[in-house]
């Protein structure tokens, strides 16, 4: 079904950032380009970045963002939770 070919992928790309992340040093920045699920907007429900997102900041990188779809305010709380 979609949804498990969905969550393959997203396993799949993190397996390739953790094989890449392990030759750098964790105080490494990493910009992450486009976070929205959906073209041209700053919705990031549901978006598979998230879950990236998610290994990233557990491994102590530092993380930066371009969204330009994404409010401020939205920008601010994501720099709340990942940060």
């Amino acid at each position: 079904n979609i949804s498990k070919s969905n969550q393959i992928q997203k396993e799949f790309f993190i397996e390739k950032v953790e094989n890449l992340l392990s030759k750098i040093q964790n105080d490494t920045v990493i910009t992450i380009w486009g976070l929205g699920f959906k073209k041209d907007s700053g919705d990031l429900s549901n978006s598979p970045a998230l879950e990236v997102l998610k290994y990233l900041s557990k491994k102590s990188f530092q993380i930066q963002i371009c969204e330009p779809f994404l409010s401020s305010k939205d920008k601010e709380d994501f720099n709340k939770r990942y940060k």
